[in-house]
């Protein structure tokens, strides 16, 4: 709506995704070509619409590799996972969930769950207490870590700026 420079005056304040008295239709089908599924890496559906089409992926990791979409901080990866559904119909196989990095098993969100659930406030103390395989991190995790925090403890969490260059 921005890029196209549309008016927003019909929309609420509340959110710009929907008209008043309107309600939200976000399913991937739906979505525009120009739609920014990674934020981070600025990745767009048309753009992972054709690596599946034109590249025969099957998997997420194979549509990051090629698009760096869901290479960052992770959140996208499951709408990845519903454009290749969308895409791939009944060809479509749900992979099962993988771990951020080779230093862990557990998923992005079960990461930020136990974060808050236990409190941890630091990218140590979450490697520590989560029993990362390499307590010191890696440069997969470490960065994704102190985003975490830093999301879930917008105004608490001090920047651990040498996470962000391993």
């Amino acid at each position: 709506m921005m890029k196209k420079g549309e008016s927003t005056e019909d929309y609420t304040l509340v959110s710009l995704l929907t008209k008043g008295g309107e309600e939200a239709s976000l399913s991937i089908a739906d979505m525009a070509d120009d739609e920014t599924i990674c934020g981070c890496n600025g990745v767009d559906k048309g753009t992972i619409v054709n690596a599946i089409t034109e590249n025969g992926f099957t998997t997420v990791e194979e549509v990051t590799a090629k698009t760096k979409a869901g290479n960052s901080c992770g959140k996208c990866k499951p709408q990845i996972a519903q454009i290749l559904q969308h895409t791939l119909g009944d060809d479509f196989v749900a992979a099962k969930p993988a771990g951020i990095c080779g230093c862990t098993d557990l998923t992005r969100d079960q990461i930020v769950t136990q974060i808050r659930a236990k409190g941890l406030k630091t990218s140590k103390e979450v490697r520590h207490v989560l029993n990362f395989k390499n307590k010191g991190g890696c440069p997969k995790c470490r960065p994704a870590i102190n985003y975490y925090l830093n999301m879930v403890y917008p105004h608490d969490h001090e920047d651990e700026r040498e996470s962000r260059f391993c």
